[in-house]
């Protein structure tokens, strides 16, 4: 189960899906002072973070989808226009099978010419956003590809789980950069438009 202490630390632990009481999750959030939202509510206080940003927004989704890309693209415009600094961390196209990474390359190349900072690894796990280093979200839902019922995420105004969160992304960045991590997995194709 998720905890208190689980965010606040590195946020490497996630939650067994096989018995987990989906009512734990949004109590867990409220008591953080924060909010739960599954795979049907989140764009909307997500596009309001984005419109509210005010410096920088990183995001990791392992997963991408044209789709979901061109939407993000949409509503981080006004944010880009601002100034704001975008940064999308996701899986590499070598990751995906053969027939999908054309998409995959493009959808990058997307976020790209719209200015914002892309980092492919061959390893990402994490789900997340981070707004202006103050306000987290973390969850199982990428946040860039098509999500499943199931999904969900809790979104936290805490400087201390934004800093952690940050931190891990960039020792996954140091760990690629160094060859300490190099295992290579094949995304499904189901996950993807």
């Amino acid at each position: 189960m998720l905890c208190h202490i689980c965010m606040a630390s590195a946020l490497t632990v996630k939650p067994d899906r096989s018995n987990r009481n989906r009512r734990d999750t949004p109590s867990i959030a409220i008591a953080m002072g924060g909010e739960f939202h599954d795979a049907e509510s989140w764009s909307g206080r997500f596009r309001d973070d984005l419109r509210e940003a005010e410096q920088e927004v990183m995001i990791a989704s392992p997963g991408l989808s044209a789709a979901r890309v061109e939407a993000f693209l949409h509503d981080a415009l006004p944010a880009l226009q601002r100034g704001v600094r975008v940064y999308v961390t996701t899986l590499a196209p070598e990751v995906y099978p053969e027939q999908v990474r054309a998409k995959i390359r493009e959808s990058m190349e997307k976020l790209r010419q719209a200015g914002i900072a892309v980092r492919a690894g061959t390893a990402l796990h994490t789900h997340a956003a981070v707004f202006d280093g103050k306000l987290a979200w973390y969850g199982n839902l990428n946040l860039l590809s098509s999500a499943k019922p199931e999904d969900d995420m809790m979104r936290v105004e805490s400087e201390e789980i934004a800093a952690e969160l940050l931190a891990g992304e960039k020792a996954q960045e140091k760990k690629e950069v160094s060859g300490e991590e190099r295992h290579v997995q094949t995304v499904s194709e189901e996950s993807k438009d």
